[in-house]
């Protein structure tokens, strides 16, 4: 299993998690089916879609489709 990058992705306010996958790589973003979010306000994590507004703090893991 790969280990996360330890350098953020920084991503204006309003973005959404499409938006993060593609400051990383547009195949990437291409191929987003979901990701695992750990956010700072909530307890545990989530399941979410490309349509998900980042917020501070988020900790995201990007799935591709396929």
């Amino acid at each position: 299993r790969k280990e996360p990058d330890a350098k953020p992705v920084v991503v204006k306010r309003g973005s959404v998690l499409l938006d993060v996958a593609e400051a990383l790589h547009h195949d990437l973003a291409a191929n987003l089916k979901s990701a695992r979010v750990w956010n700072a306000a909530r307890l545990g994590t989530m399941t979410v879609g490309p349509d998900y507004l980042v917020e501070d703090r988020d900790v995201v893991e990007l799935h591709t489709k396929g």
